[in-house]
């Protein structure tokens, strides 16, 4: 635990093997002394706690994650977020409504898009290019649709839905949808 403290802390650690006998004068009065513990019975054994684990386990576990996830790459989830890590949590300035709204649209599910599943209806369309509604569809500039390129570019400088969703400030994403009137996510 120490050696990772101080590895942690930028510390350059440096093991030496030194050789016994070698004319070092006390060498094996030394080499006696480090024996002894060995010939004697273990009286007191410190546990190490599990949490020292914690942190290993949570790296291989994320790595093995992270491999799975990279085998689906064309899941729609993977557009938005292709690295396994936690989000930092939403800020406390949004209500519980606009939050879960914010958390919709990031898995890409929001009333607008997938109420036609509850409802039995035909997918939504965009009026403009006829094609299905998608919240990628809205913020990402499609060279096939333009009918909200305007609103796009005066609130994303990037087109990507991962740097918009993860990256854009979160009140652009809503003045976007409310500008555009589509105000039921």
């Amino acid at each position: 635990m120490l050696l990772n403290d101080l590895y942690n802390h930028n510390f350059d650690i440096i093991f030496f093997w030194i050789p016994s006998h070698v004319g070092i004068v006390g060498n094996t009065t030394v080499d006696l002394l480090a024996k002894t513990p060995s010939l004697s019975p273990i009286t007191n054994i410190n546990r190490i706690p599990a949490t020292d684990f914690f942190v290993n386990v949570h790296s291989v576990i994320q790595n093995k994650w992270q491999l799975c996830w990279n085998l689906h790459p064309n899941n729609k989830l993977y557009k938005t977020y292709p690295n396994v890590s936690t989000l930092p949590p939403l800020p406390n300035t949004f209500t519980r409504k606009e939050q879960t709204a914010l958390n919709r649209l990031l898995l890409g599910h929001c009333h607008l898009t997938h109420s036609y599943l509850i409802n039995k209806h035909p997918a939504p369309t965009c009026e403009h290019c006829k094609c299905v509604l998608t919240i990628e569809h809205i913020l990402c500039s499609l060279p096939t649709c333009t009918k909200y390129e305007h609103n796009r570019k005066q609130y994303f400088p990037k087109s990507q839905l991962s740097h918009i969703l993860l990256h854009s400030p979160k009140r652009n994403i809503f003045n976007c949808f409310t500008d555009i009137n589509l105000t039921k996510l």
